[in-house]
């Protein structure tokens, strides 16, 4: 939402509506399933190797946002924070895969993992084209 107030250009404008459309979503969805997802419960072992590789995961995510190459393009230095935080997504879908699940919530993390890299895509080849 930030950068639509800066940008002007529109491929990326897509862009960053379709992630507020697809994670808007996501949201409402995973909130509609608490309920019922909340009755699941994992092994504390299980639930050891999960939280271990979301911090890893969410550790490595912010030290990569931090980490984009910081210019005066309000487009380029979106997309440079955005991509590690789309692959942050997907590496947490992922590693919540690997591991039982309430039902409702994998068709969720699937979308998620599928509309993240669709995203990563999107913006590597936005930032070819700025020659980024």
């Amino acid at each position: 939402q930030n950068l639509l107030r800066y940008t002007t250009f529109v491929p990326l404008q897509n862009i960053a509506l379709r992630i507020i459309e697809e994670q808007t979503k996501s949201i409402e969805n995973m909130r509609d399933i608490l309920d019922c997802c909340s009755m699941c419960s994992n092994s504390q072992r299980e639930w050891n190797g999960y939280q271990e590789c979301f911090c890893q995961i969410s550790q490595r995510m912010f030290r990569q946002m931090r980490a984009a190459v910081s210019t005066d393009q309000i487009d380029v230095n979106f997309m440079r924070e955005m991509i590690p935080h789309h692959e942050g997504a997907v590496r947490m879908s992922e590693n919540a895969l690997r591991y039982p699940v309430c039902p409702e919530l994998i068709p969720i993390l699937q979308a998620i993992i599928t509309l993240q890299r669709r995203g990563i895509r999107q913006m590597e080849q936005l930032l070819r084209c700025f020659g980024a």
